[in-house]
């Protein structure tokens, strides 16, 4: 999994307004519970409140972040291979692959 930050933790549009951490559903998997302690940790550093959302699928919680609407996401490979070119979208964290 990616964890992408945005610069909505850097620039702050409104010092009140909560910061979006995002995922999509997973079958048989509590998302919202598994964000939980990421979104605790983003509220910490950023010193705003969060709100944890949860896309229907992996292209929705793309296009939210190449929207703008998203702050932190944890994505899957897929969606971050087709948001990683969109404006503001910086990984944090990626898999460790040794090289070959």
């Amino acid at each position: 999994m990616i964890l992408s930050f945005l610069s909505a933790l850097f620039v702050q549009p409104a010092a009140d307004a909560p910061l979006l951490v995002a995922s999509y559903h997973y079958p048989g998997v509590d998302r919202r519970a598994a964000l939980a302690p990421l979104a605790d940790r983003v509220e910490r550093a950023a010193k705003r409140p969060v709100r944890i959302e949860l896309f229907e699928n992996p292209d929705a919680l793309s296009q939210a972040v190449c929207d703008g609407r998203v702050d932190v996401a944890m994505t899957n490979l897929g969606a971050y291979v087709t948001m990683r070119d969109c404006p503001a979208v910086t990984a944090v964290a990626a898999l460790d692959v040794p090289p070959e």
